[in-house]
């Protein structure tokens, strides 16, 4: 897998995957970046405190926080007001110090849902399958038969 020594245990996570999309689609162009300022929740008011200046986040800037998309309609002092979840994510929990991308190519959205769909795409593809095969459990038996639909797998 990209990034990760031949030694190294499988522990990739879905978000190490995220992260080397967005540094091969970046390139060298990086994503201004900020901070929040402090935790919001899924219910949080939509004035979002930032820690830095915000520099390049004006209105209609779009904003990349964890897997969730902000539009911005303004801003004050080190705060804008947003609407949240746009571009089909979903408003949700973010810690406080948690990254935010200013106008980033490929919001970390959609980074997901393109690896979703492109792996989703491997079962049509017949590269694997996914189903669910019920069998009775036997105490005293070592081995179990595979049903005809694994065999063809093996």
């Amino acid at each position: 897998m990209p990034g990760i020594p031949s030694s190294t245990p499988l522990t990739y996570q879905f978000a190490d995957l995220i992260s080397d999309v967005r540094g091969y689609v970046d390139g060298r162009q990086r994503s201004v970046r900020n901070k929040l300022n402090g935790a919001i929740t899924d219910l949080t008011t939509n004035v979002i405190p930032f820690v830095y200046d915000l520099g390049q986040i004006v209105p209609g800037s779009q904003l990349s926080v964890d897997l969730e998309t902000m539009y911005v309609w303004s801003t004050a002092g080190s705060t804008a007001t947003v609407d949240r979840g746009v571009d089909g994510s979903v408003a949700t929990i973010h810690d406080d110090q948690a990254l935010v991308l200013v106008n980033p190519e490929f919001t970390t959205s959609r980074i997901f849902k393109a690896c979703n769909a492109e792996i989703a795409g491997l079962s049509a593809a017949g590269i694997y399958q996914i189903k669910t095969i019920l069998s009775t459990l036997e105490p005293y038996q070592d081995g179990y038969d595979l049903a005809a639909d694994c065999q063809k797998v093996l």
